[in-house]
């Protein structure tokens, strides 16, 4: 499925600490492929979460961070355009390849916090209620919302239990073997 070629940036960090920016707050799908990332790379790293991805470019561009994770292509909605959007003279140090299970969480269905492309994934779902889709910048900032104002969210199971939301629905994604390929940049 992925149409993308990427030649990967060498590690030229000699550090077994980095300064890793992800979409936050914790609970993303993110911060997961940057778990993974850490561990594939044995290397810790002193995670900082930015409100969107655009902001997550900024910081790397800036040098606040070493590298950034952000998602580039999802097997069910195609490119992360906010990804491409931001994309210039970064370079690919890593691929993350993360399943995405989306639950529907919380208490009340009139309103559903989600980020936009956990909604387009759940379509089928979604058009079969009568809710009113409020997007957030990510699934994590949806959990917050939700849990503040008693309604529900779209998220991961592993963000639903962070945030202490009863789960109302499993895997209500369309493609039930859908998954994200995460990218680490570096400059």
């Amino acid at each position: 499925y992925w149409s993308i070629r990427f030649t990967l940036a060498p590690n030229f960090s000699s550090s077994n600490l980095i300064r890793l920016g992800l979409l936050g707050p914790k609970g993303t799908f993110s911060e997961e492929a940057g778990h993974v990332h850490l561990k594939r790379r044995k290397i810790k790293g002193r995670i900082k979460y930015y409100p969107t991805i655009k902001d997550c470019f900024t910081a790397l561009n800036k040098y606040e961070v070493e590298e950034i994770i952000v998602p580039l292509i999802n097997s069910t909605i195609g490119y992360i355009l906010e990804t491409l959007n931001n994309l210039n003279t970064h370079k690919i140090l890593d691929e993350i390849n993360i399943p995405i299970n989306l639950y529907l969480v919380g208490n009340e269905t009139k309103k559903i916090y989600t980020k936009k492309e956990a909604a387009e994934q759940c379509r089928l779902r979604l058009s079969k209620l009568e809710s009113k889709i409020i997007y957030e910048d990510s699934t994590a900032s949806a959990a917050i919302n939700a849990r503040t104002n008693n309604q529900s969210a779209i998220v991961s199971e592993r963000c639903a239990d962070m945030y202490n939301l009863n789960i109302l629905e499993r895997n209500i994604q369309d493609n039930k073997n859908n998954y994200t390929k995460f990218i680490v940049l570096v400059l």
